[in-house]
């Protein structure tokens, strides 16, 4: 992940906020001191923008300094926000710091709306943190433009939350203003992040040999044989139709299967995956064009 230097982010945000207590200006400073060193990575200022924001918030969360965290809302985010104080020491007891790796890879889809030429401009995007070894998820709200009210430019609200609380049943992240931080949820389960994702993780005592596995869909594709021969699966992914099984570790690394399924029941395609990436690292087997569509 490409990542701007933390240290400098720090400097700055310190140099801006002793100038200026306004949200908008400490990011809108950051993004132009560090827009040459993103441009290559990020050709859209809102990308940017974006990525400032959230530098500057782990940064000041790793130094445990409130202030910074408050400085970086819009006033009325901080206006609106419940109980931000209380948040913030929630946040400060369960997420300990300083963070190994902050996956923010730019703003998502940006949302809006323009009345007479004047525009209105929001964007946000979720994102792993890993923490003393741990994967937390940040959910992360901007405005960047509100040509009608100025004081609603700037981060409008920051969800921080366990790998545990994201894989929750019916969780969704907060669209209210202001900080929010949990760490627990009801129910006693484990979790894993599988290609990327959380998930829900069962584990099971074996071990499973990739190329028996193979063999065996070279003869035979049906997953209710593949669950008596080889076991249920540690995690039914969030997209649907597909199982991760674990394998051995590959030099310290997690590797898992990922079966996909046709609504028949036959196995379609099979990848080898690591825990952070979206694409696979390779495909372990692949039904042949005729035998898919069947």
């Amino acid at each position: 992940m490409k990542r701007m230097n933390m240290k400098f982010l720090s400097i700055l945000l310190a140099s801006v906020l002793l100038l200026s207590g306004c949200a908008k200006e400490t990011i809108q400073t950051q993004a132009g001191e560090v827009e040459s060193a993103e441009k290559k990575f990020y050709p859209l200022k809102k990308d940017r923008v974006f990525n400032a924001a959230v530098d500057a918030f782990f940064e000041a969360v790793d130094a445990r300094d409130a202030d910074a965290i408050k400085a970086l809302f819009s006033p009325n985010a901080l206006e609106q926000a419940e109980d931000i104080d209380e948040e913030i020491e929630k946040l400060f007891a369960f997420y300990p710091g300083p963070t190994q790796r902050c996956e923010r890879d730019g703003v998502g889809p940006e949302s809006g709306s323009s009345d007479h030429g004047k525009r209105i401009r929001r964007g946000s995007d979720w994102f792993a943190v890993v923490c003393d070894g741990a994967n937390y998820y940040c959910d992360f709200s901007m405005v960047f433009q509100n040509d009608m009210d100025r004081n609603e430019e700037g981060v409008w609200s920051i969800d921080l939350v366990s790998e545990k609380v994201i894989c929750a049943e019916d969780f969704k992240f907060s669209t209210k203003p202001g900080l929010h931080a949990e760490s627990e949820a009801p129910g006693a389960y484990q979790t894993r992040r599988i290609k990327h994702y959380p998930e829900v993780f069962v584990p099971i005592e074996r071990e499973l040999d990739r190329e028996e596995i193979r063999a065996f869909l070279e003869k035979e594709t049906d997953f209710g044989v593949f669950q008596d021969t080889f076991g249920e699966s540690n995690a039914e992914t969030i997209r649907n139709a597909a199982y991760a099984y674990e394998l051995p570790d590959e030099e310290g690394e997690k590797r898992y299967l990922i079966l996909y399924v046709t609504d028949e029941g036959k196995i379609r395609l099979v990848y080898i995956v690591n825990e952070t990436d979206i694409k696979p690292l390779e495909t372990l087997w692949e039904a042949k064009k005729d035998d898919a569509q069947q």
